[in-house]
């Protein structure tokens, strides 16, 4: 006998059935999900760590190496291969598609037609070879950050890039020095003075090639990029020393001169120079025979300018 109600009873009941398991199933999808969204999280909180460690330790490392220098005076010879550098900051994201489009791009680049990072067949250059080569030179050490127009009193925009993996400042100032200055006076008369810090920001032109190459004044170094730091340099019978001005020198650059300008931060030690431009001073070393060339570890280099018109383009980032 036939019962059409019990059929109709079983199927809804079925239903019913299919639909939970549909949402069991569904469910246990999302907990997968989360799961393995967890799992990331956490290894990504893992690896920030262990990096935040690692650094922890070359800080703890590179100050006992500092103080063993300042402990040992100013008659220990520094041996600047073993002087620790610290990566704090990692470099800019965009490193890995500009470093792949310059990799693929064949030297000298002899096209007029505009560098465009998306499409690396169509890279070339509307600048000097040698500038273009300088540029790439420059993208390999990883110093740069992500850079920004900075506000300047003259007509032409200045650009500028943070650094770094840089080597930092000796926790404590060098033992030759003795007077503290308080306060610099600029090209334009006005009186500087020093950060929260106690430091003191300078500014030192060079020759965009002195970043990544040496410098007459400084045998021994390969440029302040690849050196990580600035050297001490003799000019003018004003001592050895980072020579610099106080403030930004816009005015003395030329479109197309071929200089940038070095950004650092230094010691309240600035002795002002007797002859050349206004409102530069000089950060001396010991004045001994071997720290000329030497790693200045009294000022910390912090950042790169460029005027902006004369950059190349894929430096415009």
């Amino acid at each position: 006998m036939k019962r059409p109600w019990l059929t109709k009873s079983l199927t809804t009941k079925r239903r019913c059935l299919d639909t939970r398991l549909a949402a069991v199933k569904d469910a246990m999808t999302q907990c997968q999900k989360q799961i393995a969204q967890n799992e990331e999280q956490k290894k990504a909180h893992d690896t920030e760590i262990q990096e935040e460690c690692e650094a922890q330790f070359e800080i703890q490392k590179t100050n006992s190496y500092f103080s063993r220098i300042h402990e040992a005076g100013s008659t220990h010879t520094v041996d600047q291969s073993e002087v620790p550098s610290i990566n704090m900051k990692r470099p800019c994201h965009r490193y890995t598609e500009l470093m792949s489009v310059l990799t693929k791009a064949e030297l000298p680049i002899m096209s007029r037609r505009d560098i465009r990072i998306s499409n690396p067949d169509k890279l070339c250059a509307r600048h000097d070879n040698d500038i273009i080569q300088l540029g790439i030179d420059v993208l390999k050490t990883r110093k740069l950050r992500l850079g920004f127009i900075v506000n300047s009193a003259v007509r032409e925009q200045w650009m500028c890039f943070p650094l770094c993996s840089m080597r930092p400042m000796c926790p404590t100032p060098s033992s030759h020095f003795h007077t503290t200055t308080t306060s610099i006076v600029d090209y334009h008369g006005q009186v500087i003075y020093p950060e929260n810090d106690g430091n003191f920001i300078i500014h030192h032109m060079v020759p965009l090639a002195h970043l990544v190459s040496r410098h007459q004044r400084a045998p021994e170094s390969s440029g302040n990029l690849k050196d990580a730091g600035m050297r001490n340099g003799a000019y003018r019978g004003n001592g050895v020393g980072i020579y610099a001005c106080a403030s930004p020198p816009y005015e003395l650059f030329k479109p197309g001169d071929g200089w940038c300008m070095v950004k650092a931060k230094c010691r309240p030690f600035l002795t002002r120079v007797k002859s050349g431009s206004r409102g530069r001073y000089v950060l001396k070393s010991d004045q001994s025979s071997d720290s000329v060339g030497s790693l200045c570890i009294d000022c910390e280099v912090t950042a790169v300018l460029h005027m902006y018109s004369t950059l190349p383009d894929f430096l415009r980032f």
